[in-house]
């Protein structure tokens, strides 16, 4: 079967390639970047859930590349309103760039996996059976054409995937408007995340800052709305003049520091950038074989950043069910079984001994039959995929052996006349079901039979026809005298 195409190698991109990977399905990763992940100030905030997730897919450094919060504060003006102990449930703040390069190290380790760098698509056909895309090379522009069992659009919120599908992605284009830095500085309250709303220094409606590793801070400001005109020479690597670059972000920055420190404390900065909040819809994540996933297919507000973790969770959900899709065969096609895998007697060669008559004539790909035949496990774990996060199979086949397996049901059929009802002088055309006799009776005639023929009903209740079981019609009692001495003629 043709492998899984995965269209974009951002974070969700490659933890839905890692996924499949670890349900045994191949896939192909197209990227239109040529595959190196500078560093920015992105930053991705990850519960427990998504740790585990990451850990399972191969990037085992997540908890030691990410910062662990203490608390989350809420302050207004000069106080402090809400305080959130964060000890039960620790939260990780990592940057994107080293999630990025972390999942890159694990597809690289996959032979399963296969990535192109400097591809881009721009044509895509679907059918019964499949998926074709044409990309275009970044640098030569050749053009090949790649075929898929599915496809999965992973290219973001301006994704190519989608628009080649013709999806809309309603919503509010712009919610809020951030500028983020990325700073190496020494704040008082450290281990903490805190939210300054109405700070006292001048400028600033809203001020973040959140702990990064290695004594880092990601700083953001929110922005008043609307794209101010610029007041100063314009950077051609900015898309926000006047705000993010030159003195403008400087002065945000002193007096940020200034306002939590008590005086400007030593600093350096890193990296810059400005962020548009958007909140953003797809009208269908699926067409045909075609599915959409992480910013591609949903976008969200800012300030939690969870718009790259519901991406992880999109991946984890749509891989088991694109496994099982990929694993079961086809209606009406032959199953193949692995070399020395046991097999019912429905599946097994001619010839050959089943080794585990309980499973099922569709298993393909059950890893746990060996288990099933020693009787370590019962039959009913037996599934075409395995779950390699629990290293058990999915309960989804009867326990019950194959050649035991009750018949299946018969319809109910509607109840026949009972014998001896006039309706044994129907036509043979006739229907013999009580369902459809359901034309009027004579007054002699008994509710038990409905039946009557189209024409004049035959005389079948009177002397001599001997039918008393279904009519009204019963014959006269005879006379109690001697015979030859009734009243009835001689």
């Amino acid at each position: 079967m043709d492998p899984v195409i995965v269209v974009g190698a951002g974070p969700v991109g490659l933890a839905l390639a890692l996924a499949l990977a670890r349900h045994e399905v191949p896939s192909i990763v197209l990227d239109e970047g040529a595959g190196v992940c500078p560093e920015s100030p992105r930053t991705v905030v990850l519960g427990e859930d998504a740790a585990a997730l990451l850990a399972r897919l191969g990037y085992h450094r997540a908890v030691s590349d990410a910062a662990t919060w203490d608390a989350f504060t809420v302050w207004r003006r000069r106080a402090e309103v809400l305080r959130i102990p964060l000890d039960g449930a620790p939260v990780l703040h990592l940057a994107q760039h080293r999630l990025q390069r972390g999942l890159r190290d694990a597809v690289t380790a996959t032979p399963l996996i296969q990535l192109v760098s400097l591809t881009k698509v721009v044509e895509l056909e679907q059918d019964r059976d499949g998926v074709s895309v044409r990309t275009t090379g970044s640098r030569d522009g050749a053009r090949t054409w790649w075929r898929g069992s599915h496809l999965v659009g992973c290219d973001g919120a301006r994704s190519t995937v989608r628009k080649l599908l013709k999806i809309r992605f309603p919503g509010r284009p712009a919610v809020d408007r951030h500028a983020v830095a990325t700073v190496r500085v020494d704040l008082p309250f450290a281990g903490e995340a805190r939210l300054h709303r109405e700070p006292p220094w001048r400028g600033d409606r809203e001020a973040c800052a959140r702990p990064l590793p290695d004594g880092l801070w990601r700083l953001d400001w929110r922005l008043p709305p609307g794209r101010p005109a610029p007041t100063e020479p314009v950077d051609p690597h900015a898309t926000w003049p006047g705000i993010v670059t030159g003195d403008t972000l400087l002065t945000r920055v002193k007096a940020t520091l200034t306002g939590w420190c008590g005086e400007l404390p030593a600093y350096e900065l890193l990296a810059a950038a400005d962020h548009t909040a958007q909140q953003r819809l797809a009208a269908r994540f699926r067409s045909g074989r075609c599915f959409l996933a992480g910013d591609a297919a949903h976008l969200h507000g800012a300030l939690g950043m969870q718009n790259l973790a519901d991406g992880l969770r999109d991946a984890d959900n749509l891989s088991w069910r694109l496994a099982l899709a990929w694993h079961l065969p086809r209606p009406g096609a032959p199953v193949p079984l692995r070399p020395g895998a046991p097999c019912s007697t429905a599946t097994r060669p001619s010839g050959a001994a089943p080794s585990a008559p309980g499973c099922a004539p569709w298993t393909r790909r059950c890893r746990c039959c060996a288990r099933c035949a020693a009787g370590s496990r019962p039959v009913a774990h037996c599934s075409p995929v395995r779950s390699a996060s629990t290293r058990r199979c999915w309960p989804t086949v009867s326990s019950a052996p194959a050649a035991s397996a009750a018949p299946p049901p018969t319809r109910r059929r509607p109840p026949a006349c009972p014998a001896g009802c006039p309706c044994s002088a129907r036509p043979a055309a006739a229907p013999r079901s009580p369902r459809t006799c359901r034309r009027p009776l004579p007054a002699s005639r008994s509710p038990t039979c409905r039946w009557s023929p189209p024409t004049a009903p035959p005389t079948v209740c009177g002397p001599g026809s001997g039918r008393t079981s279904c009519c009204s019609w019963s014959p006269p009692a005879p006379p109690s005298g001697p015979p030859g001495t009734g009243s009835g003629p001689a």
